[in-house]
């Protein structure tokens, strides 16, 4: 029995001998590393630096760098291409990726889909202009066009000390018998300024009709034609304009070549202008006419 027992002891020694050389031998071997899945990524726009609300985007700002797809937001720009003349629609920081939502074109702000103060470069303002068919030229006005201004002033006589209107003739009784005509001098102002906007900017939502049927349909109304125009300007224009509209001077837009950035020089146009430049001969009063020019009968 006892040696039965003795033997058992020596097998179980043998095996648990034989277990720890085996258990050695397997860490002694190298461990094969687990195969991760690959990363699948894609280019992405981030910005090196950051970009004030409002700015021109500058592609020397922004790389592309390869972004985990799963994280990548899915309106990120991938391209710097796509960068080109856009505007920060909001504030961009160094490290962020930039998203088609940070960003606007100038035909997008222009259209009032964004902030316009990010179209009014620093030292300039927006300054807004009422038009009609005459002074906005015939309705021919469109953004990015440029215009040069003319402006004709009414000059009257008045009394120094109360800046009242001098009367022409009073009768015996006091009374004004004639009125003063007022002395026309025109000139060209302003030059080469930039049409931001035609039209007002803001834009009324369609409200739907309701049909026979219980559709609802969005009225088709034909818009009514712009009655403003919103020009960039120096604040020392901006000036100009509202000195003249205040003076109720005329006031009358002309469109330029987009090509023609050329800063003239021209004279003020007066009676005596008109005269001398082309010649015209002011009739004397005489006791006599002809025929023909006679008072035509109502």
């Amino acid at each position: 029995m006892r040696r039965r027992s003795r033997l058992l002891l020596i097998l179980g020694i043998l095996l648990a001998v034989v277990a720890t050389l085996v258990t050695y031998t397997m860490l002694q071997k190298p461990q094969q590393p687990v195969e991760q899945p690959p990363v699948v990524t894609r280019k992405v726009a981030v910005a090196t630096q950051d970009i004030p609300y409002g700015t021109l985007v500058d592609p020397l700002t922004v790389e592309l760098r390869d972004w985990p797809v799963d994280t990548a937001p899915a309106d990120a720009i991938g391209n710097t291409a796509d960068l080109a003349g856009k505007y920060a629609r909001t504030a961009i920081f160094a490290g962020q990726v930039i998203r088609a939502d940070m960003l606007a074109t100038r035909s997008n702000l222009a259209s009032g889909e964004g902030p316009a103060s990010i179209l009014v470069p620093a030292g300039m303002v927006a300054y807004p202009f009422p038009i009609d068919e005459f002074s906005g030229v015939s309705y021919a006005l469109k953004t990015g066009d440029r215009v040069d201004v003319l402006i004709t002033f009414k000059f009257i006589s008045v009394d120094r000390e109360t800046q009242s209107p001098l009367p022409l003739e009073r009768g015996l009784e006091g009374e004004i018998k004639g009125i003063q005509i007022p002395r026309l001098v025109s000139q060209l102002t302003l030059q080469n300024i930039e049409v931001l906007r035609v039209g007002s900017w803001y834009v009324p939502p369609v409200q739907p009709t309701t049909q026979q049927g219980g559709q609802q349909q969005q009225a088709q109304a034909t818009p009514p034609p712009p009655a403003v125009v919103t020009l960039l300007m120096p604040q020392q224009d901006a000036l100009v304009l509202q000195f003249a509209k205040e003076a109720k001077a005329t006031i009358e837009l002309a469109l330029r070549n987009p090509n023609d950035q050329e800063i003239v020089t021209t004279q003020s146009v007066t009676l005596d202008y008109m005269l001398a430049r082309f010649n015209i001969t002011v009739p004397i009063l005489r006791d006599e006419s002809l025929e023909t020019l006679r008072p035509a009968t109502r």
